[in-house]
């Protein structure tokens, strides 16, 4: 939890800097930014009526996992300045491929390719499109702490 917090921050602080300076910046190390060259992709989408900024990260982890190596990180944070409000989660599931993100009332919609159990052994599984919902926002629109994931159907990928 805390390397995404650390992704974010950093890359909010990285952007902020004046056009012409210059500064050096020693190489990350440690077991915890490890999973950092995972992330592979980001997908964001802003909701602003609700002064939302949502992203989701993609880790890839396909050299240690076979079946749906992608894992999918949540990032939800607030228009504020002065009342920043950001929180992140780690979907408990992964997919084989996003297709696409969008806002909807509750939090995020993800269209992924989702990877079934094999019929034997060794076999890949079907590749199935599913679209996930992660809802953090309450019925007034509220950002909460708590992240409700819920799968949607699924049709054959093509």
């Amino acid at each position: 939890m805390h390397l995404l917090i650390a992704i974010v921050t950093f890359a909010a602080a990285a952007t902020t800097g004046a056009v012409d300076s210059k500064t050096a910046v020693e190489a990350l190390t440690g077991q915890e930014w490890q999973k950092l060259a995972m992330i592979t992709a980001v997908h964001s989408v802003r909701d602003k009526k609700a002064g939302l900024a949502m992203r989701v990260l993609e880790a890839d982890g396909s050299s240690s996992v076979a079946e749906n190596p992608v894992s999918l990180f949540v990032v939800a944070t607030n228009d504020g300045t002065s009342d920043v409000d950001e929180h992140i989660w780690m979907l408990p599931a992964g997919v084989a491929k996003v297709i696409r993100v969008s806002a909807c009332r509750c939090g995020v919609e993800i269209a992924a390719d989702v990877e079934g159990e094999p019929s034997e052994p060794g076999a890949p599984g079907r590749i199935s499109r599913s679209t996930i919902r992660a809802c953090f926002r309450d019925n007034h629109g509220r950002m909460g702490t708590k992240l409700t994931v819920e799968m949607m159907g699924s049709v054959a990928a093509r």
